[in-house]
């Protein structure tokens, strides 16, 4: 009913408008534990120009950390954070690489900005040995993101990042191997709606 009502208020509101109303409606999801409610909410929020941004009083980050808590909750956010990936524009959407051990690979993408953007790193089978490290770099230099070390990454399998930019800017995303055996990756990263960067006004 919650998901409906938004659906029909999105003909006639603003965006800004849309997106209040839509995180309004999931806190009342959070709150009454509807996590199929919670789930849709939370979808028209970030659509609509909401962030995941750590410490910042309007991110639906504990939104989405409270319906993976809900029965049933933890499948509705994986989807929810996959489906709702976006953020690089004018790049790849994927990248297939060979990494040896001790070797590495880099590329530039651009970041549109207020979107999140999920990147991840698959292994194809047969690469057990190797451990992927991932780590996005701004303009100068510094980390906006890392997935570096056993601690975060899985060896084997693949690495993950989630990263935030308030504008729209290009960055260099480093991929090493610091396993022992060659890997064959897939480096997977949604594309944003938007044609052109255009910073929120």
């Amino acid at each position: 009913m919650v998901a409906v009502a938004l659906v029909w208020l999105g003909t006639m509101a603003p965006a800004s408008d849309l997106r209040d109303r839509a995180w309004v409606a999931a806190q009342w999801a959070l709150a009454n534990q509807r996590p199929e409610a919670l789930a849709d909410s939370l979808r028209l929020y970030l659509a609509q120009g909401g962030n995941l941004r750590a410490g910042d009083p309007f991110s639906a980050l504990d939104m989405v950390e409270g319906l993976r808590a809900m029965p049933g909750g933890g499948a509705l956010a994986q989807t929810l954070l996959a489906t709702g990936s976006r953020g690089q524009f004018g790049g790849a959407s994927r990248i297939d690489i060979v990494v040896e051990p001790g070797g590495g690979h880099q590329t530039t993408l651009q970041l549109a900005a207020g979107e999140v953007t999920w990147i991840e790193a698959r292994l194809w089978r047969g690469a057990g040995g190797a451990d992927i490290d991932l780590e996005l770099q701004d303009a100068d230099g510094a980390v906006l993101a890392a997935d570096v070390g056993r601690q975060t990454g899985t060896e084997g399998v693949g690495a993950l990042l989630q990263v935030w930019t308030e504008t729209c800017q290009d960055v260099t995303l480093r991929v090493a191997n610091a396993g022992t055996t060659p890997a064959r990756v897939a480096i997977l990263i949604p594309q944003s709606v938007r044609a052109t960067c255009e910073d929120p006004g």
